[in-house]
């Protein structure tokens, strides 16, 4: 499990917010040289049919358009080295709140 700390837009429009957090995966030992993440399947994600999926009450669901996209970045790598790059994985997921508690 995740617990990200993400700087939130949108939540002027609590209890019906629509959020998005993003993410950024990668290394900060081994270049790319070394080391090179790339999306799962050429998507990066797969949705569904987890071991945690299904809880009873959920605070947030997933938005029902695009609710999650994977884009690969390339840091360019230092003047000392500049072969070497740092590839990561950036995650935007974006949220909907269950409004019902709040009506």
């Amino acid at each position: 499990h995740l617990r990200p700390t993400c700087k939130f837009s949108g939540l002027n429009l609590f209890p019906f917010d629509r959020l998005t957090c993003t993410m950024e995966f990668g290394s900060w030992s081994s270049s790319g040289k070394y080391l090179r993440m790339e999306k799962q399947k050429g998507v990066g994600f797969s949705i569904g049919n987890s071991l945690t999926a299904g809880e009873s009450y959920e605070e947030y669901s997933f938005a029902e358009e695009d609710p999650i996209s994977c884009e690969k970045y390339v840091y360019l790598g230092p003047n000392y080295a500049p072969e070497e790059n740092w590839p990561v994985l950036l995650y935007n997921v974006t949220v909907t709140r269950s409004w019902q508690p709040y009506a």
